[in-house]
């Protein structure tokens, strides 16, 4: 998804998109309800108000998840809200957490300290403690304590994107579970802020020290996991070169999985307008790296490249590359059983019946191979 041309011009001429009533996950949706009472979708089980920390209401999370026990543990979800550090609230995550856990997932709105009560570093503090507390108790939830993403937009992608990369050698791991780690597996942010000393969050530090710890561009990293950065190319409050600088940051530390999605003439909070677009490729990301795809993408991506540079030699790709997808032994592999894309099955499939067989595999090395349904295109 680096770069998404293709997109670009899609969002920028889908202005007309409605969103669907009731279901949009903006940072701008406020849906309040007493303890106990706000209306879960059928299937799902929610959870307000629930301590992380003891001493302070701001340390409480909301919790969404599948009714429905479904055996191994799932992968869980943070949904930290933004609102610019002073305002916002957990219970604006409640429609996205819902929504998460409809989809297998383990949604968690987590409340933080704003800064007019706690100044900085108080809630990338918050944040972190919140995931150390959800990994402490991810039994409790039927949680993958492994497979913990994070989302947030604008604040709360910030927040986000230091659970991200920021090491507990950084000084930010305040609070209980010590035990635990405070990084998560996959982050998606929208709109989001990640340099502070070269930007206009600048102001709110006495010291480039100071702004420096709290940014996550400080803390680019080979290690970072999977990144998905949605960043509309005329936000005026979150300059677009933040997540483009962050992004060339973490390829440049050799972090191996980093995208972003530039949406053309699109301003701040993009999800109300183009959820249509942007949900599924939210869904899809987090499904490819923390959820029931996960590895996935890699896999196919592994497959192709090996493909590409062994099917021109004498042996060929021979059936040995693929069978690990032969589950029942037989020597045929259906499109149903394939792990890899239907352009790559096409390819395999010298026969094109549908299947692929190891006998006409072996049979001939695939540089042999002429015309067919794809003609001599070459993967690259």
């Amino acid at each position: 998804m680096n770069g998404h041309k293709w997109l670009r011009r899609a969002a920028g001429r889908c202005l007309a998109l409605a969103t669907v009533a009731g279901m949009a996950f903006s940072q701008t949706e406020r849906t309040e309800g007493a303890e106990g009472a706000y209306p879960a979708p059928k299937g799902v089980k929610f959870i307000a108000d629930i301590p992380y920390r003891e001493g302070n209401e701001a340390w409480m999370v909301d919790i969404a998840m599948p009714a429905e026990s479904g055996g191994a543990p799932r992968a869980a979800v943070l949904a930290v809200h933004g609102g610019g550090w002073t305002s916002g609230d957990k219970n604006g995550q409640r429609v996205l957490i819902n929504y998460l856990a409809e989809h297998g997932y383990v949604g968690v709105g987590v409340r933080y300290r704003l800064t007019g009560e706690a100044p900085f570093p108080a809630c990338i503090e918050d944040a972190k403690c919140a995931t150390r507390w959800l990994r402490a108790h991810a039994a409790d939830y039927s949680v993958d304590p492994n497979r913990i993403g994070a989302f947030g937009h604008s604040a709360g992608a910030h927040l986000a994107a230091m659970l991200g990369v920021a090491p507990k050698s950084a000084g930010l791991d305040d609070g209980p579970w010590q035990d635990q780690s405070s990084l998560v597996n996959a982050v998606c942010g929208v709109a989001t802020p990640t340099d502070f000393v070269n930007g206009r969050e600048s102001r709110r530090f006495k010291t480039e020290n100071e702004a420096r710890k709290c940014s996550p561009i400080t803390y680019a990293n080979a290690d970072a996991p999977p990144f998905l950065l949605i960043q509309g190319t005329k936000d005026g409050t979150v300059d677009p070169q933040q997540a483009k600088r962050f992004a060339d940051a973490l390829r440049a530390a050799g972090a191996k999985n980093v995208n972003l999605v530039l949406l053309d003439e699109l301003g701040h909070d993009p999800l109300p307008s183009h959820e249509a677009i942007l949900r599924p490729m939210i869904l899809a990301f987090f499904d490819t790296t923390i959820g029931s795809q996960a590895g996935l993408l890699g896999r196919q991506v592994d497959m192709a490249e090996e493909y590409r540079t062994t099917r021109r030699t004498a042996e060929g790709y021979k059936f040995d590359k693929v069978a690990q997808f032969d589950k029942d032994g037989d020597g045929k592999i259906s499109r149903s059983e394939f792990g890899g894309t239907g352009e790559m099955f096409a390819r395999i499939d010298r026969n094109f019946n549908g299947c692929i067989e190891k006998e006409e595999m072996e049979s001939q090395p695939t540089s042999q191979r002429q015309g067919g349904r794809r003609g001599n295109v070459t993967p690259e």
